[in-house]
């Protein structure tokens, strides 16, 4: 792939021995793993953040595995290979689950077409962001388990960074800037934690509505954050499963709150 873009590929799943929820990703980290390169796959576990999100989302009553990529070597290296027709089951170890390929889609975009909303649209300020997985952050120590928005704006700055430091996104000023002229004004929330091994990682699920002021070039710079986010995710253990986002632009209730 010549152009830099962002690649999502979504493999519908089904199982006679059970239904898949997001407490399986984690299995579906280590299916990722044995179908690529040993060579890539062993690159991947010497990195901080991988250039690569998954996860189990649910639509319409099916259940997806979701591999989203940041970047063409993760296109080449981790969406080919699973998306090749060759790749139609695989086992779940430790439940030994048989799991079958219904379909798949890949969806591209363009990273110039992703910069151009920046420059050229005038986005809304008034977004909701949907939590798809369990999402938390660590903190103090801990975990922050409400979805506070310097912990949000400052995950996609430092991701996105990391995937192309030559474009750096992250500035302390800049952060600052947008959490002070943001707010949450819904939510809809709950608490749920998110099993990886020996332990669950307590996180949250569900949507906020934030409204932003400021400068309109500040209100599309969110959008730009936001929108990388539904293919990196958000927050912490985004290649194991947990993070997944989606956001939606609300024009109509800007005048209502």
């Amino acid at each position: 792939m010549s152009e830099q873009c962002f690649v999502i590929l979504k493999l519908e799943l089904q199982s006679d021995q059970g239904k898949i929820t997001f407490a399986k990703s984690s299995l579906l980290q280590g299916v990722l793993m044995e179908n690529i390169r040993p060579e890539y796959a062993q690159k991947m576990h010497e990195m901080s953040m991988r250039p690569y999100s998954q996860c189990v989302v649910e639509q319409d009553g099916k259940v997806y595995w979701q591999i989203a990529t940041l970047n063409s070597e993760a296109y080449e290296e981790i969406i080919v290979p699973l998306a090749s027709d060759s790749f139609r089951k695989f086992t779940l170890k430790h439940c030994d689950w048989t799991v079958n390929i219904i379909s798949r889609q890949v969806c591209k975009t363009l990273k110039k077409e992703w910069m151009r909303s920046f420059y050229q649209e005038e986005s809304s300020r008034m977004l909701t962001i949907s939590f798809h997985t369990p999402t938390s952050f660590k903190k103090d120590g801990g975990y922050a388990i409400f979805p506070e928005l310097k912990n949000i704006y400052e995950s996609l700055m430092l991701r996105y960074e990391s995937i192309l430091p030559e474009e750096s996104f992250y500035d302390p000023d800049t952060l600052m800037q947008l959490v002070d002229n943001s707010s949450i004004v819904r939510y809809r929330l709950r608490s749920v934690t998110f099993p990886m091994e020996a332990t669950r990682i307590p996180g949250f699920m569900g949507e906020i509505t934030i409204r932003i002021k400021g400068p309109q070039t500040m209100v599309n710079f969110v959008k730009l954050l936001l929108t990388f986010g539904t293919y990196a995710g958000v927050g912490m253990k985004t290649a194991m499963g947990m993070g997944n986002m989606t956001y939606e632009e609300r024009r109509k209730e800007q005048k209502k709150l």
